[in-house]
């Protein structure tokens, strides 16, 4: 609400003002020419009428994002306003954030959702370490912008940038990690900084991942076991490059194929990736099915609740295919049935590790040892192939990836003409709130990373 009311005003001004420069802006003319790119490629992708009309909205970040700089720049007093409200804001969150990391739960009662992962104030979203990583430098660029306001102000602000830093790191999300640690080693190498004071910095950092290592098991199965088994899979894997990740890859790489130079149209990659020609059933997520046992899933899903009504079995039943095991009820208070896939009498009943859901298995009686397993294989479907360019070759083709792309190299070559320029001729090109800003950019658009989906 609140950005579609700033656009509106900014509009109405410009319209009062007689002021249309915004029109002869590059960078304005650049993001407009992508949004009409990626309408047009939308209009031919007819499968979904809610995703033209949320592609047709996508103009408003555009015209917010110059409505804003025109706050800035026509009051002097914004940019102070906007450090105060994202100070308290990240105060907010932060807090919140170590609450649940210790007790369990956050400020408002909501448990962890798994046990190596923090949401906080974010509830049922698991993005709290990848929103504090989009905007901790920019708000290090500010604190520095503004540390004339007194060192009580400084200090008290750059507290809450180190714990925020650290809440990252404990949040669970490698891939938020990394990106504002990468940032923060290209930031000190930007920027003026004696070589005693980097490596202090930099031991500290050492010995702080050490402590909460050693003192977590969580975090360790979280950093390690689970990072390499994500990287390299098992030895039992065919292929042992991101195994979980790969399928989802390879799918989106055979849809650029398939239309190389415009896509199939923003957030289709949902309703192509089970296709023939584009499938790619993932050998390395391969599961044996055995047919003495029965495998109960986790059924709760994000937005539904999920309640066991009535228990039909007991050890030592004997049921027949088409049974039902128990009844369960969803949040919109619909009743359903799990029903047995196979005959035979109950013999036992135990949790499978399946991550952290709470799986179970029905062990039956097999005397006769008939087909002992069967294969299974899951796919590289998804809502979004987890790869921003990626993404935008598949939905987007070749013009749309080198849209952004192009900003990703242009931001690039600012930075290291920045640091070429500091190293051997001792001067700056970017004051270092603009060189905060530049890395928050370039960590956004970095390409070797998982991510979120980019629209």
């Amino acid at each position: 609400t609140i950005l579609n009311l700033t656009n509106i005003i900014f509009i109405y001004t410009i319209f009062k003002k007689r002021d249309f420069s915004i029109l002869k802006n590059k960078i304005f003319l650049y993001l407009f020419a992508f949004y009409i790119y990626l309408n047009l490629t939308t209009l031919i992708f007819l499968e979904d009428n809610k995703i033209i009309i949320n592609t047709l909205s996508y103009f408003r970040f555009v015209i917010f994002g110059f409505a804003f700089f025109d706050i800035l720049k026509n009051n002097n007093q914004a940019i102070k306003y906007v450090y105060y409200l994202l100070a308290f804001i990240l105060f907010c969150l932060i807090f919140d954030g170590y609450f649940q990391y210790f007790s369990g739960q956050n400020l408002f009662g909501v448990e962890k959702i798994r046990p190596d992962r923090l949401s906080g104030l974010f509830f049922e979203d698991l993005i709290l370490g990848s929103y504090l990583s989009r905007v901790l430098l920019i708000y290090l660029g500010l604190i520095l912008l503004f540390k004339s306001e007194g060192k009580y102000k400084f200090y008290l602000n750059l507290t809450i940038f180190i714990f925020g830093y650290i809440l990252v790191f404990l949040s669970g999300e490698r891939a938020a990690f990394i990106i504002i640690t990468l940032l923060i080693i290209i930031l000190l190498f930007s920027i003026k900084i004696p070589i005693k004071n980097l490596i202090f910095i930099l031991f500290i950092f050492i010995i702080s991942s050490i402590l909460f290592l050693k003192n977590s098991p969580t975090l360790v199965d979280r950093y390690y076991d689970q990072f390499r088994y994500h990287l390299m899979g098992t030895k039992l894997n065919k292929n042992n490059i991101l195994p979980n990740y790969m399928p989802m890859y390879q799918t989106a790489f055979k849809m650029f194929k398939s239309k190389p130079i415009f896509g199939y149209g923003v957030k289709s990659f949902r309703y192509f990736c089970d296709k023939d020609e584009f499938i790619t059933f993932n050998e390395n997520s391969k599961y044996i099915v055995y047919n003495y046992e029965i495998y109960i899933p986790n059924l709760g899903k994000k937005d539904e609740f999920l309640s066991i009504e009535e228990n039909y079995f007991r050890i030592g039943d004997e049921i027949k295919k088409g049974d039902k095991l128990f009844s369960y009820k969803l949040k919109n208070g619909n009743l359903k049935y799990f029903k047995s896939e196979l005959s035979g009498k109950i013999k036992d009943i135990s949790t499978g590790k399946i991550f952290y859901e709470n799986s179970k298995y029905l062990t039956l009686e097999n005397p006769d040892n008939f087909q002992q397993f069967v294969y299974k294989y899951r796919n590289g479907c998804n809502i979004h192939p987890h790869q921003t360019y990626l993404q935008l070759l598949a939905e987007t083709g070749l013009i749309g990836f080198i849209f952004v792309f192009f900003i990703f190299i242009n931001i690039s070559i600012i930075l290291i003409k920045n640091f070429y320029v500091l190293k051997f001729h001792n001067k700056k090109t970017l004051s270092f709130f603009a060189i905060c800003v530049c890395l928050s950019i370039f960590g956004n658009l970095w390409p070797l990373t998982t991510s979120g989906n980019f629209f």
